[in-house]
């Protein structure tokens, strides 16, 4: 945590130093992409230990609540493969400044939200967002840095600040909902999404785009049809009936998708997802590892959102506090493992 906090003050430094945007500025670049990164993971856990408020404010089931916050994954899920290849197409920096809009956007809708739908729309509209912003701020991280040494530094700043801001975001979610309201959480995206347009267009330098690239049309809509569908068996299974005729449609219709997804991409010349990469047996074995521990995490949270709906809640903070106590180890035992 030392190292980071050194290399992303010497972000600051440039921030606060930064002369014509010509000049080729490495650590301004980390810093501004870091931003990135921050609101977009900040945002999955934040919403988290807001959600009792907002059953309170706007009323709804438990299956609504778990829709503001997997409407926004789900759309951050699908459009991740093709924002990537969107920057390639349009430029990098173009596709990150629109990304940035479009969350902040979003963000002011979902803080003006009168109806539980259109605070799940505007979330959606986030994770579209969202999408855009990671792949293209891994881009341009990779091309503002020649040295590799440093290039390696800057993806630490990246990673760390992503990690610090899920880890942070329960407390942070829970002081302002406890001196502002839940609206907040969604209104101090605005600040931040401000700066970071005004210093991406500002300092960031565009790149000559991949005009021989195109969008995968195909398979970004079946593996959103596919992902909507799965999403909505799992939340919608309870109340409905696991055996219910729209359970089961939409059951089918998931399985269905998802197997046309794999038979187009195959044929596809430029597919979302090329298939040759699950030839490698290392790509295969991360996939399904970050596939464990992704399940891992959604259950906990799952879990969190049953309890905070079912318990009575002191205060916002106290909702952050706990939830963050319970992914640190075990006080009496330092070198306990972080419960899941």
């Amino acid at each position: 945590m030392e190292g980071i906090g050194v290399g992303m003050s010497e972000c600051c430094e440039e921030v606060v130093n930064a002369g014509e945007p010509e000049r080729s500025r490495p650590n301004l670049t980390a810093f501004i992409v870091c931003l990135g990164c921050v609101v977009v993971l900040l945002d999955i856990s934040i919403v988290n230990v807001a959600l009792k408020p907002i059953a309170s404010g706007l009323g709804g089931r438990l299956s609504d609540l778990q829709w503001i916050v997997d409407a926004y994954t789900v759309a951050f899920a699908s459009f991740l493969l093709s924002a990537g290849t969107a920057g390639d197409r349009f430029g990098n920096k173009r596709v990150f400044v629109v990304g940035f809009f479009v969350f902040t956007i979003a963000s002011v809708v979902c803080g003006a939200a009168s109806s539980l739908p259109a605070l799940i729309g505007a979330r959606l509209l986030q994770g579209m967002g969202a999408a855009l912003i990671i792949p293209c701020s891994l881009t341009l991280l990779n091309h503002a840095y020649d040295n590799p040494g440093e290039r390696a530094k800057a993806f630490g700043w990246w990673a760390g600040s992503g990690g610090a801001s899920v880890a942070a975001g329960p407390v942070i979610g829970g002081f302002l909902i406890h001196s502002f309201g839940w609206r907040s959480i969604f209104y101090v995206n605005i600040p931040i999404g401000l700066a970071a347009l005004f210093l991406t267009y500002r300092y960031i330098r565009s790149e000559q785009p991949r005009v021989g690239h195109r969008i995968d049309w195909p398979g970004q809509l079946l593996s959103l049809f596919a992902l909507a569908s799965l999403t909505t068996v799992l939340i919608e299974g309870n109340n409905c009936g696991w055996f219910s005729t729209g359970i089961i449609v939409l059951s089918i219709a998931c399985i269905g998708l998802s197997l046309l997804f794999f038979v187009i991409e195959n044929r596809q010349s430029q597919p979302m997802l090329p298939m040759e990469l699950f030839r490698s047996t290392q790509f295969t074995v991360s996939t399904l590892l970050g596939l464990l521990l992704s399940f891992s995490f959604c259950r906990s949270g799952g879990s969190r959102l049953i309890t905070y709906r079912r318990t009575y809640i002191r205060s916002g903070f106290s909702v952050g506090y706990d939830h963050l106590q319970h992914h640190l180890p075990n006080r009496h035992y330092p070198h306990a493992p972080v419960r899941s």
